[in-house]
């Protein structure tokens, strides 16, 4: 017969990689001696992305960040199954 087993820990692992994830504030490209049009409207969109992509990755990091305490009442939930259903 299978086991009824959860285990908070591999949340909280899987989180730390998240986390780990960073963009600095600031992070920029700059082309100071181009004049091409094409080169300065790419510098503009790249600007731009970076911005979104720390915004996306805060985003993420915060959700990611709500899954130990979810984790935690899976935990216990199973912990209640397994003994109602004999396992302990």
């Amino acid at each position: 017969m299978g086991t009824i087993i959860s285990n908070s820990n591999i949340a909280r692992e899987a989180i730390a990689g998240v986390n780990g994830v960073t963009i600095a504030n600031g992070t920029k490209v700059s082309f100071d001696k181009s004049n091409i049009d094409g080169m300065k409207k790419g510098q503009e969109a790249n600007n731009q992305l970076m911005s979104d992509l720390k915004k996306l990755v805060t985003c993420v990091q915060k959700q990611a960040n709500k899954f130990p305490k979810i984790a935690d009442q899976i935990e216990q939930r199973d912990k209640v199954d397994r003994k109602a259903f004999g396992f302990d």
